[in-house]
């Protein structure tokens, strides 16, 4: 999920200040440029000041721990949507997903392959999943095994693991 903030309210909610507590100490900071109250502009910088005074420290804490507060059950049920999405990817995939995959990639722990899915909607191997890769280093040897045959327990690959979609 991405939803788009402005600037105003990321540093409404303290994390510009807690984000450049911690680039300061890499001599880095995100500037905001300010006219009338409103942020116009916003930029990563080199920096040679590190930390803020006390004053901006005590408000900035205040106003982190307001956005926890507020946002803590979003914040609860964000995590843990995400949790179910590791466990989906830690489960092995069942012979009717792996008859909807061709053309994804899936590992193969048994081995440590990564492969892709090939099932034909046609002829004698209709219906019946397959493992497509190379086996092996450098020039390797191409496989093509029959999941069912081979009793295979095969894994879904987190989208951020190929370029898939």
């Amino acid at each position: 999920m991405v939803k788009k903030k402005t600037w105003q309210e990321f540093r409404k909610t303290g994390l510009l200040w807690f984000m450049n507590t911690i680039l300061h100490a890499f001599g880095w900071a995100i500037v905001v440029e300010v006219e009338r109250g409103e942020i116009t502009g916003a930029y990563p910088a080199r920096v040679r000041f590190r930390g803020f005074d006390e004053v901006s420290n005590t408000t900035g804490y205040q106003n982190v721990a307001r956005y926890m507060k507020e946002e803590a059950d979003q914040l609860i049920e964000e995590a843990a949507d995400s949790d179910n999405e590791e466990v989906e990817l830690k489960k092995p995939l069942t012979i009717e997903e792996l008859r909807t995959m061709s053309g994804q990639p899936v590992y193969y722990p048994k081995e440590d392959l990564y492969g892709i899915i090939r099932c034909d909607d046609k002829g004698m191997y209709e219906g019946i999943p397959f493992l497509l890769g190379v086996y092996g280093e450098g020039a390797g040897v191409r496989f093509e095994w029959n999941i069912v045959a081979r009793k295979m327990e095969l894994y879904r690959i987190g989208k951020e693991n190929y370029a898939g979609e």
